[in-house]
């Protein structure tokens, strides 16, 4: 489990601009990534819904859930959203070898 603080969730569809939903903690367990709000709300993203995975810019976290484009901003340069990519890729690998899902 890895976990980063202080990040900010975007989404959008299609053309319209990114909006923000929350800030709070990201949190990559083995089967989902969850943001963790400063409310105390959890926002659940299974890892198996999830698509488009990857690096923006080199500071951001993309990917889609159904038509949904989610991007996680972190608040400092050092935390990496390779990192993020790199173990969500793995994960979701692992997932569809367990389950022996072709996709």
């Amino acid at each position: 489990m890895i976990s980063d603080a202080g990040v900010l969730l975007l989404q959008g569809h299609k053309a319209n601009p990114l909006r923000r939903i929350r800030t709070g903690t990201l949190v990559l367990f083995p089967d989902r990534l969850e943001l963790a709000t400063l409310s105390g709300e959890r926002l659940a993203f299974p890892l198996k819904s999830l698509e488009g995975i990857t690096v923006l810019k080199r500071h951001l976290l993309e990917f889609y859930q159904g038509r949904n484009l989610y991007q996680v901003r972190f608040p400092f340069r050092y935390m990496s959203a390779r990192k993020w990519t790199d173990m969500m890729l793995a994960l979701q690998d692992a997932i569809l070898r367990a389950t022996g899902s072709q996709g």
